[in-house]
């Protein structure tokens, strides 16, 4: 399963390509997808949050290095759990 976490490190956009369809589903169907293993899923589910999670840590006074850091370490532990 690929993580793409680099994308909140500042990339200009992500790839946008294959998400259409699942930007209308909702987060609950989206982790049930996940857990299932869906790749597409879990892009889904980090396309949707990564700017999120990215920007909090921003604002949590974090340098763009830490906060991809922090960001990469959520989604991770996401996908542990």
């Amino acid at each position: 399963m690929k993580v793409r976490i680099e994308s909140a490190a500042g990339i200009d956009d992500p790839p946008s390509e294959g998400f259409d369809d699942l930007d209308a589903i909702s987060d609950a169907r989206l982790l049930q997808g996940c857990r299932r293993g869906e790749a597409e899923s879990w892009d889904a589910l980090v396309h949707r949050y990564e700017r999120l999670v990215f920007s909090v840590a921003l604002r949590s006074g974090l340098s763009p290095a830490d906060a991809a850091d922090v960001t990469q370490s959520t989604f991770i532990a996401l996908l542990e759990a």
